[in-house]
């Protein structure tokens, strides 16, 4: 018999040495807890591309597309630093469906210097350059300028992405 637990769920029995396994522990394969990675705020900044990945959160049902980027430029006045890596965030399914991939799709004209939706569809219209930059490839490593502005609710933020000037071109001309 265990000790009472607080959670008013009974211990996993510990094996009595008869030679049957134990049940297994629902603390099985959980990740300990890390903090959150901090996200891009107020200022103007040029920030190059690290990564991307998509992640699930269980309890919310929400699919978001996490990018982490280092600012390696700011404007007088912005909130962060040259050097922070933060990341930033858009739920891409559900509800929010159609403001976040629009939203990730808005970073990705940015950051190829397509300059509007036409051009980098014309360029991309099966969304490859997406999917090679969550395998590591594709923008990884690229430069774009961004405005963030203050969203309507605390925490979250607007954001305007422009091509850098003076980048090679991530598209050529066929």
């Amino acid at each position: 018999m265990g000790v009472p637990s607080t959670f008013k769920r009974p211990l996993a029995p510990v094996p009595s040495g008869n030679g049957a396994p134990a049940p297994q522990s629902r603390w099985v394969g959980i990740k300990s807890h890390q903090p959150r990675e901090p996200l891009l705020s107020t200022g103007e900044y040029r920030v190059m591309l690290k990564s991307c990945e998509v992640t699930f959160n269980r309890k919310t049902g929400h699919e978001t597309f996490k990018t982490h980027v280092e600012i390696v430029d700011a404007a007088a006045g912005s909130t962060l630093p040259v050097g922070a890596e933060v990341s930033v965030l858009a739920i891409v399914n559900g509800k929010s469906v159609d403001i976040g991939q629009g939203r990730v799709k808005a970073m990705f004209v940015g950051l190829t210097g397509a300059g509007d939706d036409p051009t980098f569809d014309a360029h991309d219209p099966a969304g490859a350059t997406i999917d090679a930059t969550l395998n590591g490839t594709g923008c990884v490593g690229r430069l774009v300028d961004v405005t963030v502005r203050p969203g309507d609710k605390e925490g979250f933020y607007e954001y305007e992405w422009s091509p850098t000037e003076g980048q090679d071109p991530f598209f050529t001309a066929e």
